[in-house]
């Protein structure tokens, strides 16, 4: 697969946009994947996580409860609560740069 670059994903037909989707999908929901992230969490650990804002910075939030495919957690600042994926949690506080 090439670089993908915004601007090449912007120009790309819906056919291989969709096609992307569902390989993310997928990759998204490898048990393994979840498993990894699933065994750092702890109850009331504060962690990372990616917000619906896939430019911003991530927030910071505190693991309130966890599920098979999910987690939830209590944005520190807004106190919301937010049921993502594990691969949403960001556990070590690295974040790479959108």
């Amino acid at each position: 697969m090439s670089q993908l670059s915004l601007d090449n994903l912007r120009r790309a037909p819906s056919g291989e946009l969709y096609r992307l989707y569902l390989i993310i999908g997928k990759m998204l929901d490898d048990p393994q994947r979840t498993l990894q992230v699933r065994q750092s969490l702890r109850l009331g650990t504060t962690v990372g996580y990616v917000a619906d804002d896939p430019f911003g910075a991530a927030r910071q939030g505190r693991v309130v409860e966890l599920r098979a495919t999910q987690d939830v957690i209590e944005d520190l600042n807004s106190r919301q609560r937010w049921a993502l994926r594990y691969a949403a949690i960001v556990p070590d506080g690295s974040y790479p740069e959108a």
